[in-house]
């Protein structure tokens, strides 16, 4: 995203998963990240985390899987 405000999905297919993420994100000083994910993915919240925060460094981002 260049913008501080956006919407994006994305799929992508893992083995014989589909998976799509959508991100939702608005304007913030500091970086707050809400991950809703599936159970079978919980363990890996914060890697997925990192990778977010390597490539973003503000704003509100809402990411759901």
């Amino acid at each position: 995203m260049k913008s501080m405000t956006g919407f994006g999905t994305g799929t992508c297919t893992l083995g014989k998963q589909l998976v799509t993420v959508e991100i939702f994100a608005v304007n913030h000083r500091y970086l707050e990240v809400k991950m809703q994910l599936p159970r079978g993915l919980r363990p890996l919240e914060a890697e997925l985390r990192a990778v977010v925060q390597s490539d973003i460094h503000r704003g509100r981002l809402d990411v759901a899987f």
